[in-house]
């Protein structure tokens, strides 16, 4: 965020501030997943929180620079972005049987996703410009909710 904001001109202090503001959605939306989850099935928690980040990032791409759309858009992918991994793991339980080998492939995944996008990302960004982060935001998160929405359609849930 701080990297993205800072490319458009935005000053280290603001673009500081916005990075805060991304952490502190960011934790409003793991404690708001606590009590939401008791109340709200997975999947739609899912959809939600895709659809949230989509519209973070289409914000984002939208206001290609504009602080307003730098706030707002960081702001809403924090948000959508909180409860992805806690509630995909919870989804995943709901539609098969959850071992210890299964939960060490989703950690691997995870783990492999958050080293390899960054790095995407920052290769993107040094070759076409910072419109490449929204862009890679939205582009991932679509994939995403394609993804989720195929299994969704077509998976038979062996517990529920």
């Amino acid at each position: 965020v701080f990297t993205y904001a800072t490319a458009y001109g935005v000053s280290a202090v603001t673009a500081a501030t916005i990075t805060s503001g991304f952490w502190a959605t960011f934790t409003i939306g793991r404690l708001l997943g606590i009590p939401i989850a008791t109340r709200v099935r997975p999947d739609i928690i899912l959809g939600v929180d895709l659809a949230i980040c989509i519209v973070g990032g289409l914000i984002l791409l939208a206001g290609a620079g504009h602080v307003v759309s730098i706030w707002a858009g960081a702001l809403l992918v924090g948000l959508g972005v909180a409860s992805l991994f806690a509630t995909m793991l919870t989804y995943a339980e709901t539609r098969m049987t959850i071992s210890g080998a299964i939960t060490a492939w989703f950690f691997i995944g995870v783990s492999a996703g958050s080293m390899l996008v960054p790095w995407i990302i920052g290769q993107l960004f040094e070759r076409f410009g910072p419109i490449m982060v929204p862009l890679t935001l939205v582009v991932l998160s679509f994939v995403s909710a394609l993804i989720f929405l195929f299994i969704r359609r077509t998976n038979t849930p062996d517990t529920a």
